[in-house]
């Protein structure tokens, strides 16, 4: 029986997907803020909420479990089977959470350019 090599290591996988699940937000709302940048009127509270509201997402599409198929290899170790359902759930946590937060990121970024300062009087 031969026993052959894995692909990735398992530990550097599990890291390289806690960094793009910590990531992505940050990615999502400076593309944001960039856009809007002349009109944002709070800008460091846009950024912490819009974080805030990624990680909200990916955690509501977390807990639903959804997971699609991006690679399609069955490996003959059991460890790159756990690497391949790694990287599976972890893209997709990533893509949908990523499509579904853009809305509330660019509602937030709307909120965010009315607010005026209010001069007492």
């Amino acid at each position: 029986m031969s026993y052959a090599l894995p692909i990735v290591d398992l530990r550097a996988a599990a890291r390289v997907s806690t960094w793009m699940l910590f990531l992505w937000p940050l990615v999502v709302v400076a593309i944001v803020t960039t856009v809007r940048w002349r009109h944002l009127k709070n800008r460091i509270s846009f950024v912490v909420l819009g974080y805030f509201v990624c990680l909200g997402a990916q955690a509501i599409v977390g807990t639903v479990g959804y997971t699609y198929t991006w690679v399609n290899y069955i490996g003959s170790v059991p460890r790159d089977r756990i690497l391949v359902a790694l990287v599976d759930s972890s893209l997709s946590v990533v893509v949908l959470a990523a499509i579904l937060s853009i809305g509330p990121v660019l509602w937030l970024a709307r909120v965010c350019t009315q607010i005026e300062t209010r001069e007492a009087p």
